[in-house]
């Protein structure tokens, strides 16, 4: 893990041990967060193992999204409340929901239409083979989106912020994200 002065950035070459740790050392009475990330990378680790043992096989490429935020096609039924990351951008900018008081609201996004053309990239670029790339437009502080916050909240996600580096493959396959206030925008319109 690379730490700089204010933040800790996690580099496509970070694995997620630290759940997989906590699964096998708690096992069932492992967190359903914990149990979640450690399946994804075992999953993942498998699928490089596997890979690995005869890269002849097929070209192999992960794609690595955080959080995913953006317009939605999920059926929501009418008068209820939309779910996942959608969901929880809704309850964000809820009228009377009191400014942040944490670290825990900083968060990496990116939209799915960038997710889905950095699929299409790496799908259709050779030099994707062999490849994981971390998806991510960056932090998105909760004050981007609801500005209400004190000061001192503001100084803290500065020095406790981690951000997922989703540049190599803008510099690698040439995918651009999309401003992250676009994001919010067009999700929020879809509600």
């Amino acid at each position: 893990m690379q730490v700089s002065n204010t933040l800790t950035l996690l580099m496509p070459t970070v694995w997620n041990t630290e759940d997989v740790d906590a699964c096998e050392r708690d096992g069932a009475a492992a967190s359903g967060f914990a149990k979640y990330h450690a399946s994804k990378t075992l999953a993942e680790k498998a699928f490089w193992d596997y890979f690995q043992s005869d890269p002849r096989a097929f070209d192999g490429v992960t794609i690595l999204p955080t959080v995913i935020m953006g317009p939605f096609q999920q059926y929501t039924p009418e008068g209820a409340d939309p779910s996942g990351s959608a969901g929880f951008l809704k309850w964000l900018l809820s009228p009377g929901l009191p400014p942040a008081t944490n670290s825990q609201s900083v968060y990496n996004l990116v939209d799915p239409r960038d997710v889905a053309h950095g699929m299409v990239l790496a799908l259709t670029k050779e030099k994707a083979t062999g490849n994981r790339y971390v998806l991510s437009a960056g932090p998105h502080k909760y004050p981007d989106a609801k500005p209400n916050t004190t000061p001192e909240f503001l100084q803290s996600l500065q020095s406790t912020a981690i951000v997922y580096d989703g540049s190599k493959i803008t510099r690698e396959l040439g995918l651009r994200y999309r401003p992250k206030l676009e994001t919010i925008r067009d999700t929020m319109a879809a509600f």
